[in-house]
């Protein structure tokens, strides 16, 4: 039986991205990285069921790039995504190693100038990356852009993709691009993502590097019974005393985020929030300055749950109860990458507790219970409150509520449920 391969450089791979990835820090291969490395040579199309944090980008990534390298043809790869965010994260990657080899890229996300995007089509970029409904107005409306030349097509967190509602517009790419290749990234394998799978591959190969339930061991997962009307001051008080350790505090809520935002901001915490009902431009920069560390406190509806590759998260804090165990999942994922130590906090008032439990046998875990002592709570309900009445005033005088209301008046039934397309 052969040894097993432990750096990049022992693989096939181009040595220009061997010796860009050593620049970066990069020398070691994870499990799905050395899984799509095999196949350098011999190449096929691929199902990868392949959760978040296991550094699936460059697992689909560096194939194509080796290959590129070989090949140097423009309109070489499209890399579909389900949201905004994860499309600028892996075209952050892109521009990251691809300057080292001359990469040309072209980002086609909603909400972004068309101008801007069809000059970047204009100079021939290698990939294309984006969200499904801009990648289908540029092909049906930008002209020079090479249909027959996509030798690749990656379609990654495809769970999410086929069962969001952007089946049409990925039909439609598929009716003028004819790829040779076909990556499939999924965190599970869902009935829609098997029937695209039987419908558009021929023979893939199968990678399956998913641990039971997705939830890594050095996760911490820890829960806290309290009162409703306490709620915001148990919440304080996890994180005051983290002090400049980084979490995300996950809601149901746009109102929500931009409540307890203000709430924490008044009480002194470092904080800010993103939900679907801000700007790209917002929603970008703040997600930028949480990742360069001006903020240590990130509240965030399900946007960012999945996918986001954010490093230093030390604790998930549910604020919200998630829907379901797998939201759960996507949410605590966040924490505990790359093996580094991290824990999750559920808040479970008295009127979550039948789904707490529900949780818990879904997960098969028993959770360990986060002691906060009650004469420290009580002891912050003055100033809490004031937080509070402050934090409803501002919104009042800020007509946040009109504000949200009005923005998802301007977005379609299916705007609002691919947010992000």
């Amino acid at each position: 039986m052969p040894e097993e391969k432990k750096t990049f450089a022992e693989y096939t791979l181009d040595t220009s991205l061997v010796e860009a990835l050593a620049k970066k820090g990069i020398t070691q291969p994870t499990e799905i990285q050395k899984l799509m490395l095999t196949n350098l040579v011999n190449r096929q199309s691929i199902l990868a069921i392949s959760n978040t944090g296991t550094g699936k980008t460059l697992a689909y990534l560096l194939p194509i790039m080796h290959t590129l390298l070989q090949d140097d043809k423009y309109f070489y790869a499209m890399v579909i995504l389900p949201t905004r965010e994860l499309s600028q994260q892996v075209h952050a990657v892109l521009a990251d190693i691809g300057a080292e080899i001359g990469l040309r890229t072209s980002l086609l996300i909603g909400a972004t100038d068309l101008l801007s995007q069809g000059k970047s089509l204009a100079a021939r970029p290698h990939i294309v990356i984006g969200t499904p409904g801009r990648i289908n107005h540029h092909l049906r409306n930008t002209k020079g852009i090479s249909v027959s030349s996509f030798k690749y097509l990656v379609l990654d967190e495809c769970d999410r993709l086929l069962d969001n509602d952007f089946d049409g517009d990925i039909n439609n790419i598929l009716e003028m691009i004819s790829p040779k290749y076909t990556f499939l990234f999924s965190a599970t394998l869902t009935k829609r993502v098997n029937a695209f799978k039987e419908k558009r591959m021929n023979n893939p190969l199968l990678y399956n590097v998913q641990k039971d339930e997705g939830i890594p061991e050095n996760i911490l997962q820890q829960y806290i019974y309290l009162p409703q009307k306490y709620k915001e001051m148990y919440l304080y008080s996890i994180v005051h005393n983290l002090g400049s350790r980084k979490c995300i505090v996950f809601v149901k809520t746009c109102i929500t985020a931009e409540r307890i935002e203000r709430i924490l901001r008044f009480l002194g915490e470092s904080v800010c929030s993103i939900h679907g009902n801000k700007t790209q431009d917002i929603r970008t920069e703040t997600i930028e300055m949480f990742r360069r560390g001006k903020h240590s406190i990130l509240i965030s509806t399900d946007v960012v749950a999945r996918g986001m590759d954010m490093d230093g998260i030390k604790v998930i804090i549910n604020y919200d109860m998630p829907d379901g165990h797998k939201e759960y999942i996507h949410r605590i994922g966040r924490t505990g990458r790359a093996g580094e130590v991290g824990s999750s906090i559920t808040l479970v008032t008295q009127y979550d507790v039948d789904d707490f439990r529900k949780l818990e046998v879904k997960l098969n875990k028993k959770m360990d219970e986060y002691s906060v002592s009650s004469e420290l709570i009580y002891s912050l309900v003055d100033s809490v409150d004031q937080a509070k009445r402050e934090a409803a005033m501002d919104m009042k005088e800020e007509g946040v509520g009109k504000k949200i209301k009005e923005f998802k008046k301007g977005k379609t039934g299916n705007e609002i449920r691919k947010e992000g397309s």
